[in-house]
């Protein structure tokens, strides 16, 4: 071979090395994805109603409020970028040579890079590549990039990811956040005028923002108009309107709502491998979560002098598991505020007992059952102990009912020693309380009384399962589209579910400990149960109704503790609050549907036993397949000589002999009777509380009782109960300055309505009668 012959076949072996490669690359087709999301992405994070909570700006400071596709964005949008930025693009390649062949004289007149000569498609594929330099070789690798994108996409995918991509101002980066940042609507709603004004800032988007320069925007957009008049995009009509149009554009909007809730949605998504980009639509209704918060920090303020500082409020759907409100701390930009009350763990105090009862129902017992409220020693891995009721004193036998609804602590101790510590931890992971885990012996007995920790946000999910049939829904804090509720499990049967419902919303049962007329009570049926824990470091709230799950806790975030708050002085009346506010309108919820295999049956209220003829009264209540079938042994009938009060002898006279109903309480009881002053029952002696026959007397109100009507608080929850002692048979008639009120079976209480005056209230049965003197103010 000659030499001539081989520098030629060098040279065409250069060339081919040269251009082969480039022609191969724009063959190859263009990954859509890196063109509908931006490598850095950004998010709006709204309510479920479409209220902006918050702008996810992205690594460079940018919002990106998601893809918009070319049939969603304004015929105008596209023709008056295309007539500002490439009025060719529909008829080039990707690359307009003509423009480029100008853009290389221009720069080597001035010897160096001044103009670009890039079409739409080129600018594109800058934005892709992320290219930042000005000289030769950027602009081929972006020439090549153009023919690939022009090989891949159709021209209007090609203009749809541009605007997308293109920034139209200091901090927004596409044209969805473009439209809606400065003129509130959708790209696709977007005017010729407001059309032009937005294609003539990406040619600096610094110089032309229309907040900053709003002279300049305008004179850009005439330019723009001028463009599309002239290259026939718009008819004259159009054009002269579009001049006329004034446009005065809002500074973009950068909104920081519900930020605890925002905080948990981010970290959740990004924990689950989730990246936030676009619109995150959420469950969240932020008309619910403002009002919340402004009843959290009033109820707040009132209690700044027994040293509580902050609160947390979590309202969720009953019936899905959505997260509805979410207000970490009374403010998340004062000192501790940015911590989330919601998720904090915190010692649990009563707030678990529902759950262990609801085990105790499930393994076969009844919520009649009597439970010995004495004097107990409790010997556990943690230590001896003597365990006290919140209220220092012992109740004797008391019903599971009223055990549960007055939150007292010897009988749930007996329970969960019954129902076992492992087990009831196994139920409280089955609940969803991950952060109780450990062995038996970490807790002891003690977790009966929430010695565990626990967040808000577990408890209030793990109470819905009292209105869901015993099942516990996955909690949800993106908006599912009206798509299905998620999954649910069950953790208790419906039977067991409906009882504990019941008596967490029967006032009446929890009247001995926190009253008739405390912020538990409301106008429709809601379970509802409070904790306090040792030092008053904590107190909860928790209610469910049909619709929703209201959980309040109160406390300090640095653990001191608060001066004599309790659950129902703390976080009860920011219960309270926020329930009322969900029902201002009145259409109050029902109960949960009663489930099959539950029967009714009238016991003795003190021994929990059928009622016996013995018996003072009977009160209904509710039990799994069948009530008891054991009579009452608790009250009996006894022959007693009037002379010594004791059992009648064989040889008493008939004329001496009494025949009298009396209460012989089990052996358990002996000491709490002693107590008391009372003798136990043997097999000589008549127990002196039960030899004074019949008696009626009114307990509640007291006489000369002042009651004073709060202004501030909803007039349905000031009502009182009246309150009668009768151990005659029958029902007790009521009367108020002598107008008949009605009557009371056992246990004798009747609710009446506040009203300003000055009263006499009677009672009367059996032939005896009592009355007391009261006012209200």
């Amino acid at each position: 071979m000659s030499r001539k012959s081989l520098v030629l076949a060098l040279v065409a072996l250069l060339l081919l090395l040269i251009l082969v490669p480039p022609a191969v690359y724009v063959f190859i087709p263009v990954d859509r994805e890196s063109l509908v999301n931006p490598d850095r992405p950004s998010a709006v994070i709204e309510d479920r109603n479409g209220v902006v909570l918050r702008n996810v700006v992205s690594d460079s400071g940018c919002v990106f409020t998601g893809f918009v596709p070319s049939d969603e964005i304004s015929d105008y949008m596209k023709k008056a970028i295309v007539s500002i930025e490439d009025r060719r693009f529909y008829s080039h390649c990707g690359v307009e040579m003509r423009s480029i062949l100008r853009a290389m004289l221009m720069n080597l007149r001035e010897m160096r890079v001044v103009a670009g000569g890039s079409t739409i498609t080129q600018q594109l594929a800058k934005i892709v590549l992320g290219n930042n330099d000005r000289n030769l070789l950027s602009k081929a690798r972006e020439a090549l990039f153009a023919l690939r994108l022009e090989r891949s996409l159709s021209k209007d995918e090609i203009l749809a990811a541009y605007l997308n991509r293109v920034s139209f101002g200091p901090s927004v980066e596409g044209i969805g956040a473009a439209s809606e940042f400065y003129f509130a609507r959708r790209p696709s709603e977007l005017s010729a005028a407001q059309s032009a004004l937005l294609a003539g800032i990406p040619l600096h988007p610094s110089w032309y923002d229309p907040c900053r320069n709003p002279e300049g925007a305008e004179g850009r957009k005439r330019l723009v108009l001028s463009q599309m008049l002239s290259q026939g995009l718009v008819d004259e009509r159009v054009y002269r309107e579009a001049v006329a149009e004034r446009i005065e554009a809002a500074e973009p909007d950068f909104p920081f709502l519900a930020p605890h809730f925002c905080d948990f949605v981010l970290e959740r998504m990004r924990s689950g491998g989730s990246v936030p980009v676009g619109r995150v639509s959420t469950t969240l209704d932020y008309r619910l979560q403002k009002n919340a918060e402004g009843i959290l920090k009033a109820c707040l303020m009132r209690l700044e002098d027994n040293n509580v500082s902050n609160g947390a409020v979590l309202v969720l759907d009953s019936r899905t598991g959505e997260i509805l409100v979410m207000a970490g701390s009374r403010d998340f930009f004062a000192r501790d505020g940015q911590n989330n009350g919601c998720l904090a763990l915190r010692q649990a105090g009563s707030s678990l007992k529902p759950f262990l009862y609801a085990m105790a129902l499930d393994s076969g017992r009844s919520i009649s059952e009597a439970l010995p409220d004495v004097r107990m020693t409790i010997n556990d891995p943690n230590g001896t102990f003597m365990p006290l009721n919140y209220d220092s004193s012992f109740h004797g036998p008391v019903s599971m009912r009223r055990a549960l609804a007055c939150s007292y602590n010897i009988p749930a101790l007996r329970v969960v020693s019954d129902v076992g510590v492992p087990e009831f931890i196994q139920k409280l992971s089955e609940l969803g309380f991950d952060s109780v885990s450990g062995s038996a012996e970490r807790y002891g007995a003690g977790i009966a009384l929430g010695n565990a920790e626990i967040s808000l946000l577990s408890l209030a999910r793990a109470y819905g399962c009292f209105v869901s049939g015993g099942e516990v829904h996955d909690l949800r804090y993106l908006s599912s589209g009206g798509r299905a509720p998620s999954g649910a499990r069950r953790v208790f049967s419906p039977q067991s579910s409906y009882i504990i419902f019941d008596v967490l919303s029967d006032n009446s049962a929890r009247a001995p400990a926190f009253g008739l007329s405390s912020p538990l009570r409301t106008p429709f049926p809601c379970a509802v149960k409070t904790g306090t824990t040792k030092n008053y470091r904590d107190n909860w709230c928790v209610g469910v109704t049909r619709d929703y799950v209201v959980g309040v806790w109160v406390g300090n975030f640095d653990n001191s503790p608060m001066r004599n708050v309790s659950g129902v002085t703390g976080a009860g009346p920011v219960f309270a609050g926020v329930m009322a506010m969900l029902y201002e309108k009145g259409d109050y919820p029902s109960r949960p549907d009663r489930p099959e295999g539950l029967v009714s049956g009238r016991v003795c209220p003190l021994s929990g036993m059928a009622v016996s003829d013995c018996c003072p009264g009977g009160v209904d209540e509710l039990f799994i397949s069948e009530p008891p079938s054991e009579r009452c042994s608790w009250h009996r009938l006894e022959s007693i000589d009037v002379r010594t009060g004791r059992r009648a002898a064989a040889g008493t006279p008939p004329e001496l002999v009494a025949s009298r109903k009396i209460e012989v309480l089990p052996p358990v009881y002996n000491q709490w009777l002693k107590e008391r002053g009372i003798r136990p029952f043997c097999d000589e002696l008549i127990p002196n509380f039960s030899a004074g026959g019949a008696r009626l007397s009114i307990i509640f109100p007291s006489d000369g009782d002042v009651f004073v009507i709060d202004e501030a608080a909803e007039r349905h929850f000031q009502r009182i109960s009246f309150e009668a002692d009768f151990s005659g048979d029958g029902d007790v008639e009521w009367s108020i300055n002598g107008r008949r009120l009605g009557t009371s079976g056992y246990p004798h209480r009747l609710d009446w309505p506040l009203e300003r005056g000055d009263y006499v209230l009677s009672a009367s049965g059996g032939g005896m009668k009592s009355s007391v003197s009261f006012s209200v103010r």
